[in-house]
Parts: structure tokens; sequence; C-alpha cells
């Protein structure tokens, strides 16, 4: 799966806060089995729920799919 069909497929499911190492923030959603995160420039922008897109528009996106 691509970036861009990931975005087309998720882009509008919530997921949740899981950790952050250093400025990269990690999100899930265990329900979708997926998983992404993004550089945030300070952890006052962290917040407990996002959607797929908030986390894509952040710096350095990545996102993982359990098969």
């Amino acid at each position: 799966m691509t970036e861009q069909e990931f975005i087309f497929k998720y882009g509008k499911e919530p997921v949740w806060f899981k950790n952050i190492y250093k400025f990269r923030v990690t999100y899930v959603n265990e329900s979708l089995g997926i998983e992404c995160s993004g550089i945030v420039e300070s952890r006052d922008d962290l917040s407990c729920e996002e959607t797929v897109w908030d986390i894509f528009n952040l710096d350095y996106f990545k996102f993982s799919v359990k098969e």
C-alpha cells in the first residue's frame, strides 16, 4: 500500500497517542491495525486523539498496517 492509498483509505480515521521518542510521536488505532507517526515541533502540540490526516500533515510521516 502506498502512502497515498493509506491516506485515501484511513485519512478520516481516529488514532490515539501511543508514545513519543524525542519529537517523533506515534499514534495507533488497534481495531484497524494501523500505526502512524510524525514529527512535532513541541510537546505542546500533542493531543490524545487525532486523525490519520492530522498526523500525515506533520513532518516525516510514516505509517504501518498489521497484516
